[in-house]
């Protein structure tokens, strides 16, 4: 066995029983943001905000629920079964959504199957900040 196999045996031996992980130095990516679908939604958010918002792609994670209110104690309204979908405008002053790097925020959105409703920010892989806020627009 040659000295640069017998160094890495060590290596991989001294981590596993030290616990540590010996890894190769990667540098860490985010997610891509979310883009610009190039249209304009114009109507009624959560049935009490009006307006007109940039609408958004995002990618996500397919067959997620869309919800009433922006919680996940609210009825299911319909479900994403695409990837990418499109969002009109987020909200970070719904219910916990589960984690990830914005845990109270909700999008408003039309789900694949029909209804209108908040589909959570944990669900989505793309980064939301570029999505409109509902109140402002």
């Amino acid at each position: 066995m040659d000295l640069r196999r017998k160094l890495t045996t060590l290596g991989i031996t001294l981590a596993a029983a030290t616990g540590a992980a010996v890894l190769p130095a990667v540098p860490a990516h985010a997610a891509a943001d979310c883009w610009d679908a190039g249209w304009t939604y114009t109507g009624t958010v959560g049935g009490t905000v009006s307006g007109s918002w940039r609408v958004h792609y995002c990618n996500n994670v397919p067959n997620t629920s869309v919800r009433s209110q922006p919680s996940s104690a609210y009825p299911v309204t319909g479900t994403m079964r695409s990837n990418p979908s499109w969002f009109v405008c987020k909200t970070d002053e719904g219910g916990y959504n589960g984690g990830g790097p914005h845990p109270y925020r909700w999008l408003w959105t039309q789900s694949d199957t029909g209804g209108w409703g908040w589909m959570a920010d944990s669900a989505i892989y793309s980064e939301t900040n570029p999505v409109p806020d509902c109140i402002t627009g």
